[in-house]
């Protein structure tokens, strides 16, 4: 994608300078942009599938911690709530990474939220804000809030920030940028942690690339003439996007052996099948921890049903025990209501 520019500098102790024009090429910009529509549309399909749970009353507070979910309901009777938001908390933090990067979705940057049901209807209390409404625009508020971004709509957030007045670069990507007017020869760029440029020699057009120590969001890249190394001549702005997070595929393969594990992260709306091939007949029994309602089935490799289990385990986890004759299978693991969240499955034989 190509974006060209004219940016106007007021720089300090001068008057304005003459504004850089260039010409940002990105092949990134568009697949970002493309991933925000998808999560925007995974996360009102988890919503729609949870509509039907959503408990009447009840209040919860909830965070979402370096140690995962963490929620406690505001007394005993109110269980019920916290246990359907933490499904909702998991769906809201897998689109938060998406939007955010890697390191959204950690803590709350407003602290612990509070949730309060009333006759189906949601207030999110998150530091001073407070929203109200559906299930729906409660969740959308905690994709916001585990992303830093305290707008109610992160997705609009998102989209303004990627079609910025800046060029942009994602994380693990790169983008090249093209002068109207050639720099300097020896002019000399800077750009905060994580961001590289480099200066072609005819000074017409620099490469900018961005690694994992780059803060996603607004950020400059500083053009210093040969032999000023403290007062920049020209800045160009620069939209640093999560590229090197892109969503988990809707289907993930893996293996599983008997005696064995697998730990992984269930995408929102997807699956995860592993295979597992058993040489004589055994009493498998396969077991989920998770914070998510998980559901496990077993499946030939021809795609039969063999067996299959919901809440039978700890919490809304499963645990299946079932006797299997010798040959190929499927182990495959979806969300009960369309959601996803991290979770390890054991598989154990007697």
């Amino acid at each position: 994608m190509y974006r060209r520019f004219a940016i106007a500098l007021l720089l300090a102790g001068s008057t304005a300078q003459a504004a850089p024009v260039f010409t940002a090429r990105s092949a990134d910009l568009e697949d970002y942009l493309s991933l925000v529509t998808k999560t925007e549309g995974e996360l009102e399909e988890a919503c729609a599938a949870l509509a039907d749970q959503v408990p009447q009353t009840g209040q919860a507070w909830l965070r979402m911690g370096k140690r995962g979910l963490e929620i406690a309901p505001d007394e005993s009777r109110d269980a019920e709530a916290a246990a359907f938001w933490a499904e909702v908390a998991l769906g809201a933090r897998a689109a938060a990474r998406r939007l955010y990067g890697s390191a959204a979705a950690d803590t709350f940057a407003s602290g612990p939220v509070l949730i309060e049901m009333k006759s189906g209807a949601a207030s999110v209390f998150a530091g001073e804000l407070r929203t109200e409404g559906d299930i729906c625009e409660a969740m959308t508020r905690l994709v916001g809030a585990m992303g830093g971004d305290g707008g109610i709509s992160p997705f609009a957030a998102a989209r303004d920030i990627a079609t910025a007045p800046a060029a942009p670069i994602t994380i693990g990507g790169e983008t090249d940028i093209e002068m109207d007017a050639p720099l300097t020869p020896g002019s000399q760029l800077r750009g905060p942690d994580g961001i590289s440029a480099e200066l072609a020699e005819d000074g017409e057009s620099i490469r900018i690339t961005a690694n994992s120590d780059a803060d996603v969001g607004a950020a400059v890249l500083r053009i210093y003439s040969p032999g000023d190394n403290f007062r920049p001549s020209d800045e160009i702005p620069l939209t640093v996007l999560p590229g090197g997070d892109r969503p988990l595929p809707a289907r993930q393969v893996g293996a599983l052996t008997p005696g064995g594990g697998f730990a992984g992260e269930l995408p929102l709306g997807g699956a995860v099948e592993l295979e597992m091939t058993l040489k004589q007949a055994r009493t498998m029994t396969l077991a989920a921890v998770s914070n998510a309602d998980l559901t496990v089935e077993v499946l030939t490799k021809a795609g039969a049903p063999v067996a299959r289990d919901d809440d039978s385990g700890a919490g809304y986890g499963f645990s299946l025990n079932a006797l299997l004759p010798p040959g190929g299978y499927v182990v495959k693991i979806t969300h009960c209501c369309g959601g996803g969240g991290a979770f390890a499955v054991s598989a154990t034989s007697e």
